[in-house]
């Protein structure tokens, strides 16, 4: 096994994957705000500037633009899902960017459900929290988000820890278990974690605020990676029926190393300072 290989690879898919699932979800705010037309002032990394109508007559316009982004997140996870299970001969690296895809979106959008509903605060801004609001803090609301997104991390967290081990052929290795979850789940979460979190200094919410937002949802929310990691090598039993087996890539695949390369690049060159608009 390729250990080095195996780090690049599993780096360069979550790269690409934490990107698409951060940036889709602000695009669809974007989207939902452009369709509704409310006055979108600016685009950031981790905020869209948008002047909601918050007229009783627009009440569903604004509920469509704060609730769509992690429905839109919940949705790209089911179909990634649904990739990673139906395409059987795709390589490795392409499964595993999938896997991580899935992983992301449903955390990012369960992740939501939950926090925002479970520490809804009407003087601090969120998706979830805005809608609670705007429905006069709705205790059968913040219930239903706290279930389903109760219910929406735990599948994740087991999802992944389970389908990891596609890439382990001896799943009483405990090594084995390791050399797979290390490189596509543990290190992703780590780095990307950090790096988020130093993004963050440049939160259009300023500090502390944007900080704290950015600690919740990338070393709190995503913590679901952290979780399944153990899971699939301390913790669970392997299913041993389960047959499933693809070769993590022994060489470093340059055509998801340069995307994920231009697209870091891109976060911080362009979304991070803020696109505005007149």
């Amino acid at each position: 096994m390729n250990k080095k290989a195996n780090i690049i690879n599993g780096l360069s898919t979550a790269a690409i994957a934490v990107f698409f699932t951060q940036v889709l979800h602000e695009a669809v705010h974007y989207i939902s705000a452009l369709i509704a037309g409310a006055e979108i002032r600016a685009f950031n990394l981790f905020a869209v500037d948008i002047k909601l109508f918050n007229e009783p007559g627009y009440l569903l316009h604004d509920i469509a633009i704060e609730s769509s982004a992690s429905i839109a997140n919940i949705i790209v996870g089911i179909i990634a899902l649904t990739i990673f299970r139906i395409f059987k001969k795709s390589s490795s690296v392409s499964k595993q960017f999938f896997l991580q895809t899935a992983g992301y979106s449903f955390l990012m959008g369960f992740g939501y459900f939950l926090f925002d509903g479970l520490f809804y605060n009407p003087e601090v801004p969120g998706d979830w929290k805005s809608v609670i609001r705007m429905l006069d803090g709705s205790i059968f609301l913040r219930i239903s988000l706290i279930i389903i997104g109760t219910c929406g991390m735990l599948f994740t967290f087991f999802w992944l820890a389970k389908n990891i081990l596609v890439f382990v052929k001896n799943r009483n290795d405990r090594k084995e278990r390791f050399d797979a979850a290390f490189p596509v789940l543990l290190l992703p979460y780590i780095v990307f974690g950090l790096l988020y979190l130093f993004f963050s200094i440049w939160h259009p919410l300023g500090f502390p605020q944007g900080i704290l937002i950015v600690f919740f949802q990338f070393i709190f929310g995503f913590s679901g990676l952290l979780w399944a990691f153990f899971l699939s090598v301390f913790w669970l039993s392997p299913n041993l029926k389960d047959k499933r087996y693809i070769r993590l890539d022994e060489k470093i695949s340059i055509s998801w190393l340069v995307p994920a390369l231009i697209l870091l690049v891109f976060q911080a060159a362009v979304l991070l300072p803020t696109i505005f608009f007149n």
